[in-house]
């Protein structure tokens, strides 16, 4: 033993002494080493600590990891032990417990408030009193419950990695995030310790990138099932026209057996399409085909299209009725509908809409008005006439009962007008 390294007061020799006499080494820096934390505890009867013989009540403690001796002491002579495993000295260290005492509790703070729940001496203390925590860590454990904090840094950091390894929390409590909630495996991962985070997170990952992958498998499925559809629904738009022509021509509907013709092309280019354009191409040809030779699945009719400052619609003549109908107009010759008149025209009904294609003008008028239809003709017994200008307005048709009715004019016929009379 150095001389220089142990003060001159009796109580250092002693504490010397007798550290080296309960110890397997004769230096005291390699005996010093062999010590380590057992347990503290409160003793309701005083007692002597073994290195110095002062009288004691909180006791330290130590076994010897060597020969397996135990040694109780006091705190003092334990800050002096922790004094010297520092410094290389042992001297007195009485100013400085509380200095010490106090670093060691805000050590512990340190280290154990990241930790995920607050009530870590709580769960520590359970643990212990249940019988789950054995062998050395026991003994720190059991101070730690006693006084707070850990003994020594070296004691923290160990409990500290006993706890993040042992206590386990309900997975949603340690991780959050929607990679969790899609995670195959959470059933079998109810609970988990601190130390599996990193390994769970890096299973959510790998977990993910597989959902990833199956989404995109998935998605590329769905598109060539959708473009399938889409192609059979294209052909089956032209299959039902083409069905509704072959009728037409049957009926003797002029142009209709050209329509089959070009219908039966339009099912052949869509089959012969080929990926990926098929979708787009497969529903232009169907456009394309529908709006061309829908219109020849029904014979032409006799509408009414009527021009009135700030009101336009069009009469279509069925049962001898003029029912009014929305519509949308193609056109065979730019302005044909300017006026008021009788046309030659495909209707087709489409949706809630009615589709007009214009196949010829019939008559025109610029006149279009109510008139009083009350007037007895002398040309034909039962039937009424009405009055414009000064001369006779003859019906198209006759009028068997009196009354207004909305009507244009045709023509002069020099004594008379001729009209058409809607209703």
């Amino acid at each position: 033993m150095n001389k220089s390294t142990v003060g001159k007061h009796w109580a250092h020799q002693r504490f010397v002494q007798n550290l080296i006499n309960a110890s397997q080494a004769r230096d005291l820096a390699d005996a010093a080493k062999e010590w380590s934390f057992h347990k503290l505890y409160v003793s309701s009867e005083q007692q002597g600590c073994q290195l110095c013989n002062t009288h004691i009540n909180v006791c330290v403690t130590l076994k010897n990891n060597v020969n397996g001796n135990f040694l109780v002491l006091g705190e003092d002579c334990y800050d002096k032990l922790l004094a010297f495993l520092r410094k290389g000295r042992v001297e007195s260290v009485l100013p400085s417990r509380e200095t010490q005492t106090g670093e060691l509790r805000r050590y512990w703070k340190k280290v154990a408030d990241p930790l995920h729940n607050r009530t870590v001496v709580g769960w520590l203390r359970t643990e212990l009193k249940s019988g789950h925590i054995e062998g050395d860590i026991a003994e720190v454990v059991y101070t730690i419950t006693r006084i707070g904090f850990a003994p020594t840094t070296g004691d923290a950091d160990k409990v500290v990695a006993f706890y993040k390894a042992t206590r386990r929390f309900a997975i949603d409590d340690l991780i959050e995030g929607p990679d969790l909630w899609y995670f195959r495996h959470k059933r079998l991962l109810p609970t988990i310790t601190i130390d599996q985070i990193e390994r769970v997170q890096k299973m959510l990952e790998k977990d993910k990138a597989l959902r990833q992958v199956i989404f995109k498998r998935k998605k590329a499925e769905w598109k060539r099932q959708s473009a399938k559809a889409r192609v059979r629904d294209a052909a089956q738009e032209v299959q039902n026209l083409l069905d509704k022509v072959r009728a037409a021509a049957e009926r003797g509907v002029q142009k209709a057996d050209k329509a089959v013709v070009a219908l039966k092309k339009a099912l052949a280019d869509i089959s012969a399409l080929e990926e990926p354009a098929r979708p787009l191409k497969a529903e232009k040809i169907a456009r394309t085909a529908i709006s061309t030779w829908q219109w020849y699945t029904t014979d032409p009719e006799t509408i009414l299209s009527v021009k009135m400052p700030g009101k336009s619609y069009i009469l279509v003549n069925r049962g001898n009725r003029w029912n009014a109908i929305w519509r949308v107009e193609r056109f065979l010759a730019k302005d044909v509908v300017s006026m008021t008149g009788l046309y030659k025209a495909h209707v087709i009904q489409a949706g809630r809409d009615t589709l007009v294609r214009l196949q010829e003008q019939l008559e025109s008028s610029d006149i279009l008005a109510k008139f009083d239809f009350t007037e007895p003709s002398r040309q034909v017994q039962g039937t009424f006439v009405a009055k414009f200008n000064g001369k006779i307005v003859l019906s198209s048709r006759g009028i068997t009962n009196p009354g207004n009715y909305l009507a244009f004019i045709l023509g002069d016929e020099g004594r008379y007008y001729r009209a058409w009379v809607i209703g």
